[in-house]
């Protein structure tokens, strides 16, 4: 097991602190979601317990990665953060569509079985976390560094939807709180409910769009193959023969292999040397591309008149 990066517990540190602040307030919301009667707040608890559950997941992950503990995985663990990334997603559109369903049932109902007194306990009780969810949005930000892994992109997206929509849902649960009319009151708690939905479906989707495609070994992409033919050709009078050139993609890493022989007669020395320029060229063409290269030994070339 490899020690610790800094950057690696700073990030297990963030996400273990939004994963703690999240525990008692998603227990909370249970008990006034059921006290309350209000839709909105219990809304709230299932999309909570649902990403809580997940985010625990993702931590869990976090830091077998970072304790090499999925060193099996020949080509990196971009799959796997992908694929929490892809469980946050999911627990995002079934909660959205629990959420919507419930929401268009009050809107027929045409009023609020809340009572006036569990909305402004809901209402007050809503009030603490956007302070909340912006502290660990900014916490989990911070330890992303400039070149986050996907778990972390996720996070980012996911504290900064609960911080977006916790706002916004502040307003319409203050709506429903103050509210005389039974009828104003529930189509507040609707609307509230239903931005929650709309809300998580939209980033739900985004990050959907982005995790499908490299768990189906997306192909890298053209002008990241071109790059590394063009400093093949480039360095064309380093090697003696070129075999293949395999690449696929893991998160946001490129992985290259190259299959190039040379001489039999050229010293090792050199061939390392040749073979190690090569590969430079492209790590500096290409951004976040490991390459590798095999080498063979092959007869001399012929001698030209």
């Amino acid at each position: 097991m490899g020690t610790l990066t800094a950057q690696q517990r700073a990030q297990e540190r963030s996400v273990l602190f939004a994963v703690s602040v999240d525990w008692p307030l998603v227990g909370l919301f249970v008990v006034v979601g059921l006290l309350s009667g209000s839709l909105t707040i219990i809304a709230e608890a299932v999309r909570g317990c649902l990403m809580l559950a997940i985010e625990t997941y993702s931590l869990i992950v976090m830091r077998r990665i970072h304790r090499g503990k999925v060193a099996a995985f020949e080509f990196g663990t971009g799959k796997l953060e992908q694929a929490c990334n892809l469980a946050i997603a999911t627990g995002m559109i079934v909660g959205a569509l629990w959420i919507a369903r419930r929401a268009f049932d009050l809107v027929i109902q045409g009023h609020s079985d809340a009572s006036p007194l569990g909305l402004t306990l809901a209402a007050s009780i809503k009030g603490i976390t956007p302070l909340v969810n912006l502290v660990a949005w900014n916490e989990v930000r911070l330890a992303a560094g400039r070149t986050p892994s996907v778990i972390m992109l996720a996070q980012q997206q996911a504290r900064l939807t609960k911080f977006i929509s916790s706002c916004i849902v502040q307003v319409t649960m203050t709506v429903a709180a103050i509210a005389r009319d039974p009828v104003i009151a529930a189509w507040a708690d609707s609307i509230g409910a239903l931005f929650v939905a709309g809300f998580m479906t939209v980033i739900a989707i985004g990050m959907l769009r982005a995790g499908l495609p490299d768990l189906l070994d997306r192909s890298v992409d053209e002008a990241s193959q071109i790059t590394v033919l063009r400093s093949l050709a480039h360095h064309y009078r380093d090697y003696d023969r070129l075999d293949h050139v395999r690449s696929r993609r893991s998160g946001k890493l490129v992985f290259v292999e190259i299959a190039l022989g040379f001489d039999a007669g050229m010293p090792l020395r050199e061939v390392d040397r040749r073979a190690a320029a090569i590969k430079d060229a492209i790590a500096r063409e290409l951004e976040g591309a490991e390459v590798s290269i095999l080498v063979s030994a092959h007869p001399p070339r012929p001698a030209t008149v």
